[in-house]
C-alpha cells in the first residue's frame, strides 16, 4: 500500500508531467498541479520563480491563481527570454535562493518585504506564504511559493510538504526552460539564412545596413549595432557604420583603440566577448570604457571578423543588463575580397535611433568586405555570401 502522503506527491508530479505535453502558457500551466497540491498545502496562489544568471534577478516561470487576478509583475516570464524584463531578487526572496525554506505568517506586515512589496501584498489580498528552493544539478535554480488569503495558516508540516514537492519538480522546471531556450535558439538561427542575400545585395554598407540590422535583431536583441574595420595601424577599429541608439545617449565613436577600450583589445586578438553588466565588468581605468558606461551601454557583445586575421568586428550593445543566456557567437569568417569596395558611416539621430537621409551617408575607401556570423552556424561558416560583380 502507498501512503496517502506519497500518493499525493506522486499525483503532483504526474500532474506536472502531463502539463509538459501542452502548449506552455505560464498563467495556466500549473492549473492541474495546483489542484493536486491543495491536499498537501492549501493555497490561493502558486508561483514558480526561476533564478536568472546574474543572481540578482529572477523571472516567473509559471503561476496560477485559484481565485481572483494574478499579482501584477509586468509579465516577466522566464520563457519569454526578453532582455531587461526581469524582477530584482528582494530580501524576501534571497533566503530561498540561498537554499532556505520559508514560512511567513502575514506578508502584509512582515518586514522582510520592502515598502512597495507590502503595499502590493495588501492590495492582492494574499496573506500567509510558504516556500522552498528548487534544485537542479545540485544548484538552486529557483523557488516554489504557495500563498494563502488566510493569515498564519501554515505550519512546519506545510513547509516540509512544500520542500518535498519542490525537490520533485525542480529538474522538470529546468527541462522546460531548456526546451524553450532551444526552440528560441532555433528560431533565431533560422534568421541567419537571410543574411547572405542581404550582404550580397550591395557592396556599400549604407545600402544594406538597416536591412542587416532588422535581419540580425531576431538573433540578438540590441539598441546599437556597429560594424568596424581594423585600423591601418592595427591598434583598434574604425567605425564603418552603425544603426540604433535607443536607450543610450549616443552611438559608438568613429575610432576605438585597444588602449582605451578593453573590449577592443580582446576582440582585436580574435576573442569573442560578452559583457552582461558593463558597470561590473568594464575596466573603468580606461577612458573608452568609462565613456561606454556613461553613454548608457549596460550589456555588450563583440565578435571579430576574420579573413586569415582579424579584419574587423561587429558589436552589439544594450541599455539593459543582460540577465539571460546570450546566443552563442563565434569568430566570423570574412569572405574573400573580390574587388575594392566602399564603406560608409551612417549618421543616426540619438533621439530616434533612425537613419537620417541619404545625405548623411559618408563613403570612405577600403579593400575588405565585411560579414557577420553566429556561433551556432559553424557548419555554414565556410559559405561565402554572394556578391555583385
Amino acid at each position: 500500500m502507498i501512503s496517502d502522503g506519497l500518493s499525493d506527491l506522486l499525483a503532483c508530479v504526474a500532474a506536472f508531467g502531463r502539463s509538459l505535453g501542452e502548449t506552455f502558457a505560464p498563467a495556466q500551466f500549473l492549473a492541474e498541479f495546483s489542484t493536486r497540491v491543495q491536499r498537501l498545502v492549501p493555497h490561493d496562489y502558486i508561483v514558480i520563480v526561476r533564478r536568472e544568471g546574474s543572481r540578482a534577478t529572477c523571472s516567473v516561470f509559471a503561476e496560477y491563481a485559484m481565485r481572483g487576478a494574478l499579482p501584477a509583475h509586468g509579465g516577466q516570464y522566464t520563457t519569454a527570454f526578453t532582455r531587461g524584463e526581469r524582477l530584482p531578487v528582494d530580501t524576501s526572496m534571497a533566503p530561498l535562493f540561498a537554499g532556505e525554506t520559508q514560512l511567513i505568517g502575514d506578508v502584509t506586515t512582515d518586514t522582510r518585504f520592502g515598502h512597495d512589496a507590502l503595499v502590493a501584498n495588501r492590495a492582492s489580498g494574499l496573506r500567509a506564504l510558504v516556500g522552498a528552493p528548487l534544485y537542479a544539478a545540485g544548484n538552486v535554480t529557483g523557488a516554489l511559493r504557495l500563498v494563502s488569503a488566510t493569515p498564519h495558516v501554515y505550519t512546519d508540516a506545510h513547509v516540509a510538504a512544500c520542500r518535498q514537492i519542490a525537490d520533485l519538480i525542480g529538474p522538470f522546471v529546468e527541462t522546460v526552460v531548456t526546451l524553450h531556450r532551444e526552440r528560441r535558439r532555433r528560431e533565431r538561427l533560422e534568421a541567419v539564412t537571410a543574411l547572405p542575400a542581404i550582404l550580397g545585395a550591395s557592396l556599400k554598407l549604407g545600402d544594406v545596413l538597416d536591412r542587416l540590422g532588422e535581419a540580425v535583431r531576431p538573433l540578438i536583441d540590441f539598441n546599437v549595432m556597429g560594424l568596424w574595420l581594423a585600423s591601418a595601424d592595427g591598434q583598434g577599429f574604425d567605425l564603418a557604420g552603425f544603426i540604433g541608439s535607443g536607450g543610450v545617449s549616443h552611438g559608438p565613436p568613429d575610432t576605438a583603440s585597444a588602449t582605451e577600450h578593453s573590449l577592443v583589445e580582446r576582440v582585436s586578438r580574435g576573442e569573442n566577448l560578452v559583457i552582461g553588466d558593463a558597470e561590473r565588468e568594464l575596466d573603468l581605468g580606461r577612458a573608452g570604457d568609462r565613456d561606454l558606461l556613461q553613454s548608457g551601454h549596460r550589456s555588450l557583445l563583440g565578435v571579430p571578423l576574420l579573413f586569415g586575421e582579424v579584419v574587423g568586428a561587429v558589436s552589439f550593445s544594450g541599455h539593459c543588463i543582460s540577465t539571460g543566456t546570450t546566443t552563442a557567437t563565434s569568430k566570423s569568417p570574412a569572405p574573400s575580397p573580390r574587388r575594392s569596395c566602399s564603406r560608409c558611416s551612417t549618421s543616426v539621430s540619438p533621439s530616434s535611433g533612425r537613419r537620417r537621409g541619404a545625405s548623411s551617408v559618408r563613403s570612405r575607401p577600403c579593400t575588405a568586405r565585411w560579414t557577420i556570423g553566429s556561433a551556432s552556424t559553424r557548419s555554414s561558416a565556410g559559405r561565402q555570401p554572394s556578391s555583385r560583380r
